[in-house]
């Protein structure tokens, strides 16, 4: 392919330096310099790893990034890539070299631009010294702080579901100690919690399968749904992008499922709350003010989630409250946040989703439209807290883009596409409109004592 024109010496373009994979290799403190392989090296990767029946080697260029091999693949990139792994494990010159299959990390120059040439697949040499980040007494510190914020606000939003109950009676039994609101918002905080305990744990699981190393989760606590899920560091290339995809979507394909199965039984178990014979609220209360009672604009602010509860609580078209099931008010909360996991943007869910199916050019396409249009949504409907905390999460932790995969040429199978296509519908689904009515205000720690 041909060559970019950018030199060893140079200082390497803004565009670079942005780049995820030289963000991993700032993070670690690596000096251009020491990301070269040596002379001996190179000549061991020409002799002993590529080979005319994989990669057709035409030149080695040092590169900020690291040791650039350009060539020309001789077969399918799936193919090449488990030959070059398979002979690069057995030459005993290079242990603990590292050849990732990745689209020239070096920005085409405006004339090739101009000629129409395209980014070609390289192989990127990372030498022994190079070590992905690992964890520290810091992180474990961290997410043990983060958890008990968590448990701490997904309790909060568990006792903000009866503020209308018994006749606002929670607060005043709050403030005089009695201890029954804690006991019945307590289920709902557990249920929460389950379901974000299931998410990460098909999270784990599919890592482990993968054999791809992660970090210890960081819950982010939230006031409007308890909590917004985790983030959750990759410390190795994932081999390839199918794996990276199985590792993001396995999260939202458990908890989201689950989520609307208990939210279709809670919205069951709510059906005969809400008949018309009684007054909403009055009915909660006859009920010792052990059932929850929302705003209606509640779950209507979202499409999917506030058509499930039209078909099977009819009257919430026309009532003002719902009184709903502690399983519907979890599977809700829970849904809603596996669904804000799932937006296309940066090191969410949905960003490795949309850069495993998509590629990393297009990806990134993805990821700034949808971080625009949360921005525009934001300002439109600025009354919106969920939306704008959220947003401002995004952009402090998780806009950045992920790490490639070992192999980020070879495209996922049809399969896994139409799995993140059903997760895209599910999202946009679940938070459009969003919000088209007034949600639950969010907890006000004030009001509770805390």
């Amino acid at each position: 392919g041909p060559a970019n024109n950018a030199s060893a010496g140079a200082e390497p373009p803004p565009m670079l330096w942005n780049s995820a994979l030289a963000q991993l290799l700032e993070r670690v403190d690596e000096k251009e310099a020491e990301l070269q392989l040596t002379a001996e090296q190179i000549a061991a990767v020409k002799d002993d790893v590529f080979g005319i029946d994989s990669f057709y080697l035409q030149r080695a260029e040092p590169s900020p990034l690291g040791t650039v091999f350009r060539g020309n693949l001789r077969a399918d990139s799936d193919v090449v890539f488990q030959k070059v792994q398979d002979k690069l494990a057995a030459s005993s010159k290079l242990k603990g070299v590292r050849l990732l299959l990745l689209l020239d990390p070096l920005p085409l120059t405006l004339q090739q631009l101009q000629d129409g040439e395209e980014r070609q697949p390289v192989f990127l040499a990372l030498p022994p010294q190079f070590a992905p980040p690992t964890q520290g007494l810091a992180d474990y510190g961290l997410a043990a702080v983060s958890l008990f914020a968590t448990t701490f606000t997904t309790l909060g939003f568990a006792l903000s579901a009866f503020l209308l109950s018994d006749d606002g009676a929670l607060i005043d039994q709050l403030q005089a100690g009695d201890p029954q609101p804690i006991a019945l918002a307590a289920p709902i905080a557990v249920l929460i919690g389950g379901l974000q305990l299931a998410h990460e744990g098909a999270h784990l699981a599919a890592a482990a399968k993968a054999g791809l190393k992660v970090g210890v989760p960081i819950a982010l606590p939230s006031l409007q749904l308890g909590v917004y899920g985790c983030i959750t560091r990759l410390l190795s290339f994932p081999k390839n992008r199918a794996d990276l995809l199985d590792f993001a979507l396995a999260g939202p394909a458990v908890g989201g499922l689950l989520s609307l199965g208990l939210y279709a039984v809670g919205l069951a178990l709510s059906g005969p709350l809400n008949d018309g014979s009684a007054d909403l609220v009055a009915a909660a209360a006859a009920a010792g003010g052990s059932l929850p009672v929302l705003p209606s604009g509640f779950l209507q602010s979202s499409l999917l989630l506030g058509g499930m509860a039209q078909a099977f609580i009819p009257s919430i078209a026309t009532s003002p409250t719902v009184t709903l099931d502690p399983l519907a008010v979890a599977g809700f909360a829970s849904a809603l946040l596996n669904a804000l996991q799932l937006l296309p943007i940066g090191r969410l869910d949905g960003g490795r989703v949309a850069l495993a199916a998509l590629g990393t050019n297009n990806a990134g396409i993805v990821s700034g439209v949808a971080l625009l249009l949360l921005g525009l949504q934001t300002i439109l409907f600025g009354d919106n807290p969920i939306l704008l905390f959220f947003g401002l999460i995004i952009i402090f932790f998780q806009r950045a883009a992920e790490v490639p995969a070992a192999d980020d040429i070879t495209d996922v199978d049809d399969g896994r596409k139409i799995a993140a296509a059903i997760a895209a519908v599910f999202m946009v689904l679940t938070l459009l409109p969003f919000p088209a009515a007034a949600p639950l205000p969010p907890v006000n720690p004030s009001d509770f004592g805390f």
